[in-house]
């Protein structure tokens, strides 16, 4: 960066100071910090884009990775009510078949042991 330094008196040709020259100067000096200004300025808008333009992207991810893990969540859920309702029936049906097949096998024990009371 360039320094930037103030001249008391800028002499002219004739040795005085040259009051136009200074303020020239000066007003150079000053051109230059403005415009060292705006310069950090438009940086500081850019970069203030930059961070909004990431943040907003940043927040689109994590909305877009939120929504993906609820709808997810509910498709598990819905599968697991699935999955556990179809056990439930799959055990309603086994026990009812077991409650028919020991209905059947007491009244085969009964049938035997009839028989089994003719022969005594």
């Amino acid at each position: 960066a360039e320094k930037l330094h103030f001249v008391n008196c800028v002499p002219s040709a004739f040795g005085r100071c040259d009051a136009r020259a200074r303020m020239r100067r000066i007003e150079t000096v000053v051109a230059k910090v403005q415009s060292a200004n705006a310069t950090i300025a438009g940086r500081l808008v850019a970069q203030k884009h930059v961070e909004r333009t990431w943040f907003q992207a940043a927040r689109a991810v994590t909305e877009a990775s939120v929504a993906k893990i609820s709808s997810v969540t509910t498709d598990m859920r819905r599968e697991n009510e699935n999955f556990r309702a179809k056990v439930n029936e799959d055990c309603q049906a086994t026990l009812a078949q077991l409650k028919r097949q020991t209905d059947e096998a007491q009244r085969a024990a009964a049938r035997v042991q009839k028989t089994c009371a003719l022969f005594k």
